[in-house]
């Protein structure tokens, strides 16, 4: 039950402040008069690397990730070369293709 509490609270605080640091952004943004795109990339590439250090792993825990990455970007460019569109087939085997890689990373720690 804490676990659950603790999930909840995380996600609820994640929301929460997620709201606060884009509506600071923003008021930010309109102070000092900078256009609302230039506001939004900036808040976004702040908030994607704001990491305090380098983050590194052995690049054999990451050889199924970068595959799968690499898998299905080629994947994708195959299903959109034709129209730009992607069929429920298509969506049905990257969706299927996307729940068999997060159960393979959660049963492999």
């Amino acid at each position: 039950m804490n676990e659950w509490l603790l999930l909840v609270g995380g996600g609820l605080l994640l929301y929460f402040g997620a709201e606060w640091f884009v509506g600071g952004a923003s008021a930010l943004a309109l102070a000092l008069r900078v256009p609302q795109i230039i506001g939004g990339l900036t808040v976004v590439a702040f908030g994607t690397s704001a990491s305090p250090g380098p983050v590194s792993a052995p690049l054999r825990t990451l050889a199924l990730d970068l595959g799968a990455l690499l898998g299905m970007t080629i994947l994708a460019a195959i299903f959109i070369r034709t129209e730009r569109t992607i069929t429920r087939l298509e969506g049905a085997v990257a969706l299927g293709l996307y729940v068999a890689f997060t159960a393979i990373t959660i049963a492999r720690g």
